[in-house]
């Protein structure tokens, strides 16, 4: 099976998608091959350009050594570094696209669920640990540490966790893109979209709203969150 044909469903499902993950990996290689061969330029004090600061940062150990010791030359380890980067994201391309690909193949669930569990957590204070069941899945996040909005980072790693979740997001990115519209507040993401978390749950509430689903139910007490959202639309048609 060609890889072409591996991902067909998310190339036909996703088409938009699909090439804005091809054109980022191909902007993140051009842009590594110019900071590779122009180094840093610093406009307001040229003293400290530094024309091989990138390859330093790029090159394994043994190849810069190489490249001090004069054994080979600048092109020779500008290429070296290159290739081996090449290797290193076009294994996260793949990755991508198999992401997409399980994205395509599941349906848009009728409804999504998100309950929310307060634990102690220590010094920390409270944690919450999130669970998600949209579609025939389930996934879970617990987060840590202090400082942030707890509830909705953890709602919004499980939420990312859900190839049914991040099947509806991926047609609100299409839906959106095909209009000239970017994506809301919450939605991040440079090749595949994914909801951010921090933002509180009324963002979440917010970009689920824009994908056609409404929250029906909520409940709210001591320990515990519960949010329910159910499809206002049909998302399986699109």
């Amino acid at each position: 099976m060609s890889k072409q044909s591996k991902h067909d469903t998310a190339r036909e499902t996703f088409p938009r998608l699909w090439e804005r993950v091809h054109d980022k990996h191909a902007e993140e290689i051009a842009d590594t091959e110019r900071r590779l061969n122009v180094g840093y330029i610093d406009g307001d004090n040229p003293a400290r350009d530094d024309k091989d600061l990138y390859i330093e940062r790029h090159a394994t150990a043994r190849r810069w050594e190489q490249y001090q010791a004069g054994e080979i030359t600048r092109d020779q380890i500008i290429r070296y570094t290159l290739n081996r980067y090449i290797k290193q994201r076009d294994k996260e391309l793949a990755a991508d696209l198999a992401k997409l690909e399980r994205r395509a193949e599941v349906s848009a669930p009728e409804r999504i669920d998100i309950s929310i569990e307060w634990t102690r957590g220590g010094v920390y204070g409270m944690q919450a640990r999130a669970r998600v069941y949209a579609g025939h899945t389930y996934t879970g996040e617990l987060t840590g540490g202090c400082g942030y909005n707890k509830i909705s980072t953890a709602a919004a790693s499980a939420l990312n966790r859900s190839p049914e979740v991040m099947r509806v997001l991926c047609h609100l990115w299409e839906a959106r893109a095909a209009v000239g519209l970017g994506m809301p507040v919450g939605v991040i993401g440079t090749a595949l979209p994914s909801i951010g978390g921090g933002y509180g749950m009324s963002t979440i509430t917010n970009i689920l709203s824009l994908a056609g689903y409404t929250l029906t139910n909520s409940a709210q007490g001591r320990y515990y969150d519960y949010f329910s959202y159910k499809a206002s639309i049909n998302w399986i048609s699109l």
